[in-house]
């Protein structure tokens, strides 16, 4: 269907189907009005309900006037008969000695009538040449370039009427999954009182109140997985707990390194009675053996295991600043 724009009267081709019954606005794009296109209501009517305009017919030749032949005026008569008398008078014959009648004075034009005399009869004058008949008015041509403009903004509001439900559900949803992750990450106050305690004691450093900083570091992940400070505060405190069995197991060491030395000596030196005294080195240097060689390898796991954790969390992001400090 055809439609005109009501500002510029520009004419666009476009699909009736795509309007609504109540009539659907549209733009124009050469002057940027917008106005109300409703579907066609009758034979004869366009979309906006102005009567078609029909194409206007030649207007008819004009009339060609046709002219008069000029009359001359009658020659005057030498004597009139007088209206008393009857029947038919002789017309005198000439005298010799009478001059002759003066011939009719010939018709004048009207730029060659003198002054003063009586206006003769209309002069024909050839008439102007008519106007040309105005040429029948062209129909506008339609702007089919603009088509798929219209088509692209009814199409986009039918579109945009149909996905607002949709599109209000899917925001809702959004908004309300952002809400429940939000309340999941908001900080958890028995979360904080375990990080705090776990980070006093590490600061005590002996061997008791780091044991107790890794249990509160341990209840803290287990209500809040993920936390890279309470992961690098485990961590370290294992390593100091490692680092501080081993102080501990330094007198056994030097007990053990005395033993062996010891014995060796008497194996070498081999003195009277030595065998007993072998023996007996011997058999303190394999007591303190069995007991510092699993407090040994249980300190230097539990190193392994807080420098592995911390070695791990400097490769992230997150955990390498809070790494840093235990490395």
């Amino acid at each position: 269907m055809i439609i005109r724009c009501e500002r510029c009267s520009t004419l666009y081709e476009l699909d009736e189907s795509l309007l609504s019954p109540e009539g659907s606005p549209v733009q124009c794009t050469r002057c940027q009005a917008v106005f109300t296109a409703r579907p066609p209501l009758g034979q004869g009517r366009t979309l906006v309900g102005q009567p078609a305009v029909a194409e206007p017919s030649a207007p008819p030749p004009p009339p060609i006037a046709v002219p008069a032949a000029p009359v001359a005026p009658p020659a005057p008569s030498p004597a009139a008969p007088s209206p008393a008398s009857s029947g038919p008078q002789p017309s005198p014959s000439p005298s010799p000695s009478s001059p002759a009648p003066a011939p009719a004075p010939a018709p004048t034009t009207a730029s060659e009538k003198p002054k003063g005399a009586r206006p003769g009869p209309a002069v024909y004058r050839r008439p102007a040449p008519a106007a040309a008949p105005a040429a029948p008015s062209r129909p506008p041509a339609v702007r089919r370039d603009t088509v798929g403009a219209f088509e692209a903004r009814l199409k986009a509001s039918h579109l945009w009427k149909r996905m607002a439900l949709p599109l209000a559900a899917l925001v809702l949803v959004a908004a309300l999954a952002g809400a429940w992750l939000l309340w999941r990450r908001r900080p958890d106050p028995e979360v904080g009182r375990l990080r705090a305690e776990a980070t006093a004691r590490l600061a005590q450093d002996d061997a008791a109140s780091l044991a107790k900083a890794i249990e509160l570091s341990d209840a803290a992940l287990a209500l809040e997985p993920g936390q890279v400070g309470a992961q690098a505060d485990r961590a370290l405190a294992r390593l100091l707990a490692a680092a501080a069995r081993m102080e501990a197991l330094e007198p056994l060491a030097d007990r053990l390194a005395s033993a062996s030395s010891e014995r060796d000596r008497l194996q070498r030196e081999q003195p009277p009675g030595f065998e007993e005294g072998g023996k007996a080195a011997a058999a303190e240097v394999a007591r303190l053996e069995a007991e510092l060689s699993p407090r040994r390898q249980e300190a230097e796991a539990l190193a392994g295991q807080g420098r592995a954790e911390l070695e791990a969390l400097a490769r992230t992001p997150a955990g390498e600043p809070v790494a840093a400090r235990g490395l």
